[in-house]
């Protein structure tokens, strides 16, 4: 018993079975190929470098479409995180930025916190040790860490380093 859902036929009648596709109108555009990483996708947009004189400044800029996007998100325990900023504050263990000091009441409590071991480069469930395994760090320093993806992440010294030169250990942890 199986059942039409949009332009797909499911095997049952509640939609949740295989699906196989009703109908299929072949469109030919032409596309620019691009690669990342491992994965190849067709685009409309250039992929050769422009120069600035070669930019329209006319081009319409369109912004807004919709797009699907597939993730794997892992758990966060919001009490580990609770016990870490009682522990480390909420000023950026990297660049010691602290959005209450900068920005008053809207600040408040606002840091972002960071597994010091990627939690998506351990595929499990793990006890987390809110001092050992997590720290407070600012939305910036947070994106150049993972700025080079999961394989290559900064460490907190090795991106203290690059902004403000060697510091030495604090008694507190992974300063």
């Amino acid at each position: 018993m199986g059942g039409k859902l949009g332009n797909f036929w499911t095997e049952s009648t509640d939609g949740t079975g295989p699906a196989a596709i009703d109908s299929f109108t072949p469109i030919l555009t032409k596309k620019n190929v691009l690669r990342l990483g491992s994965r190849w996708y067709a685009t409309d947009q250039s992929i050769l470098p422009q120069l600035p004189e070669e930019v329209s400044q006319d081009q319409a800029l369109i912004e807004g479409a919709a797009q699907k996007i597939m993730i794997n998100a892992y758990e966060r325990n919001p009490i580990a995180r609770k016990r870490c900023l009682a522990h480390y504050g909420h000023s950026c263990i990297v660049c010691s930025f602290n959005f209450e000091e900068r920005y008053g009441v809207l600040g408040r409590d606002y840091i972002h916190v960071h597994h010091l071991v990627p939690i998506g480069s351990l595929k499990k469930e793990y006890i987390v040790d809110p001092i050992k395994d997590l720290v407070p760090v600012c939305p910036n320093c947070h994106a150049m860490i993972h700025r080079n993806g999961p394989a290559a992440t900064l460490g907190i010294a090795e991106l203290r380093n690059l902004l403000l030169g060697p510091i030495p250990e604090s008694p507190k942890g992974p300063r």
